[in-house]
């Protein structure tokens, strides 16, 4: 379980799903390849709800997310060697009134955040 806090936007809770991509081998050894998809948690939903409705933005934006992740494991050491989580949520807001102007494009706002984490393990 992992829970992201987007502030006035929101809680956002994911549940981390790991599968096993290839296995390589070189001259240092085999090394484990393995996928990381963050799927939607409904784990702790009634917490998640009543702290989301403090988000009173949440109830404006329409909402995507992608959360992927990799892991490379040294099979022979047992070990780390690298390791990433990226979420990218994004958020559009479209105002209503303006969408019945015909002669104009709709005011929007897009909101993006990026949470990046990496880790590798250097000898």
């Amino acid at each position: 379980m992992k829970t992201f806090d987007f502030g006035m936007l929101g809680v956002k809770s994911y549940e981390r799903v790991y599968k096993l991509d290839a296995v390589d081998g070189s001259d240092k050894g085999k090394v484990a390849v393995v996928q990381m998809s963050g799927v939607p948690s409904s784990e702790n939903a009634a917490e998640l709800h009543t702290e989301q409705s403090t988000g009173f933005l949440s109830k404006l934006f329409d909402n995507t997310e992608e959360y992927t992740g990799r892991l490379e494991l040294d099979l022979a050491a047992g070990k780390i060697r690298r390791y990433s989580e990226n979420l990218k949520s994004q958020w559009l807001a479209v105002d209503p009134e303006s969408a019945q102007k015909p002669n104009e494009p709709p005011a929007a706002l897009r909101m993006t955040a990026v949470r990046l984490y990496e880790i590798e393990r250097i000898d």
